[in-house]
């Protein structure tokens, strides 16, 4: 057994790996490990090929790495290069519903194109890099500590009260944080980073209250009424048309949603007007990660322009019959 250590790039990050020296496999989907809502239990890399020497003995935090074979190699690898001159990798997600297994996001397939490449440079970005977010309830600004190899705390910022100053961070899984409630040094936040997810601080404070809002509703129908008219309506052919969704994406959204189902947090609606009944009710929310909302509108962009192409297209031709 071997320990294999990268750089991040980010100066308090160094992420060890462990090589193994038995590989293992799995055939079927139904061979991964669920849990009791048919949700994957943990992280997986799945690879193939004969140019996964350097792939084939790693053990990552909080991810299983497995040699695909038989029907799942050909779920996943079936364009695969049968050359066994490079190594395809896919990274499947915690929280992943049996069914969108087969549809991972292309931010999370890859082939590593021969010996030259690291393939480390792939996985430690696209598998391994998670985002990590704090919303605090706590009275007063608070320190957050990434904890070291070494045990040690090493300050990463500070989080301000309220879900206006959310605190996010790219970090790794496995890796550990802690945040200090100045108000009592041994009032410790301790987290894990497990997957991509939203955590709160505190006890939050509720909102509800009496008020009486007949002239502020009124006020603001009025307003939305008027600027509701003054939009031009124009229609193409497609109407009010509806398509699904990417199956990769509605996987990712559906995963993250899973993993964080039970971490909804109070959304601050207070002097944001009247469009939410936040004074009768607490409005909870589950805030996204930046770069995962990225990597999700990426996966809309072929439909956005397809539908501006469309668009264009009917723009030419208005203008060819004057």
């Amino acid at each position: 057994m071997g320990r294999w250590c990268v750089s991040s790039g980010i100066s308090f990050v160094l992420i060890c790996f462990v090589l193994v020296h038995a590989n293992l496999s799995v055939e079927k989907r139904e061979d991964l490990n669920y849990d009791e809502n048919q949700r994957l239990s943990t992280h997986y890399l799945l690879y193939t090929g004969n140019g996964c020497a350097r792939v084939d003995h790693l053990a990552l935090d909080f991810r299983e790495v497995l040699e695909a074979k038989g029907e799942l190699k050909d779920l996943f690898f079936r364009n695969s290069d049968s050359s066994g001159k490079t190594c395809s990798l896919i990274c499947l997600e915690r929280g992943t519903h049996y069914d969108h297994v087969p549809y991972p996001t292309p931010q999370q397939q890859h082939v590593v194109a021969g010996i030259n490449e690291d393939p480390m440079s792939w996985i430690v970005p696209n598998c391994q890099a998670a985002e990590l977010g704090f919303i605090s309830y706590l009275d007063s600004e608070a320190p957050v500590y990434w904890i070291d190899h070494n045990k040690e705390r090493v300050n990463v910022g500070t989080i301000e009260p309220g879900e206006r100053n959310t605190f996010w961070i790219t970090s790794y899984l496995g890796h550990e944080f802690e945040i200090v409630n100045p108000a009592d040094e041994t009032d410790v936040y301790h987290f894990t980073v497990k997957y991509n997810s939203i955590n709160a601080i505190g006890e939050y404070v509720s909102g509800l209250m009496e008020r009486d809002v007949h002239e502020e509703v009124h006020s603001t129908f009025e307003q939305e009424w008027v600027r509701a008219h003054q939009v031009k309506r124009t229609f193409t052919p497609f109407g009010f048309n509806k398509g699904k969704l990417p199956l990769d994406l509605f996987s990712s959204m559906s995963a993250y949603y899973y993993n964080n189902r039970n971490a909804a947090t109070v959304e601050e609606w207070e002097q944001k007007g009247v469009f939410v009944n936040w004074w009768e009710r607490d409005v909870f929310f589950i805030s996204m990660p930046f770069k995962l909302k990225v990597t999700q509108f990426q996966s809309t962009l072929h439909f956005i322009n397809f539908f501006r192409s469309f668009i264009e297209i009917l723009a030419v031709r208005a203008k060819d019959n004057g």
